[in-house]
């Protein structure tokens, strides 16, 4: 099967500085329009790879990106059921997406964090730790850092 990906040159490679990485997931042609106009694409792995203690099997389907830019080929990243990740948004390291949450604007998910819920995080922040957050209708925007971690005793 050759994937459907309108916004990559289609080898299974993604180039890293000088490096190239496997690719972990493709688009598919399960597509949405988000609210203001962006065309979001369902994902689907192509390889088995762990997002914290959960494993994602080769041929699982994840939430939606605009384009391989805003999820992470390294790592763990991923984006759960009908989360979103578009504009200039990025999920990365063994950061996850899940439930109704969106990130979009420039808005950099990163670290172990979890974000589940429903909301959307948006502007220019970002958003990283080891600590779950559950957002239930509210909208994190704006400028600035976000770091969160869970206390160890």
């Amino acid at each position: 099967m050759i994937p459907y990906n309108p916004k990559s040159d289609g080898d299974n490679t993604q180039r890293k500085g000088n490096t190239m990485s496997e690719k972990k997931y493709e688009l598919t042609k399960d597509v949405l329009t988000t609210a203001s106009g962006s065309k979001v694409y369902r994902i689907r792995a192509v390889r088995t790879f762990t997002n914290g203690k959960n494993t994602i099997e080769a041929g699982t389907y994840g939430g939606y990106v605009e384009s391989e830019k805003n999820l992470s080929h390294d790592g763990g990243a991923w984006v759960y059921g009908v989360a979103r990740a578009y504009e200039n948004a990025v999920v990365e390291g063994n950061a996850a997406l899940r439930g109704l949450v969106a990130a979009k604007g420039n808005a950099v998910i990163g670290g172990d964090i979890i974000v589940s819920g429903t909301g959307d995080i948006d502007g220019n922040i970002s958003i990283t730790g080891n600590r779950p957050i559950h957002l239930n209708g509210e909208i994190l925007a704006g400028e600035g850092t976000l770091t969160l971690n869970k206390k160890h005793y």
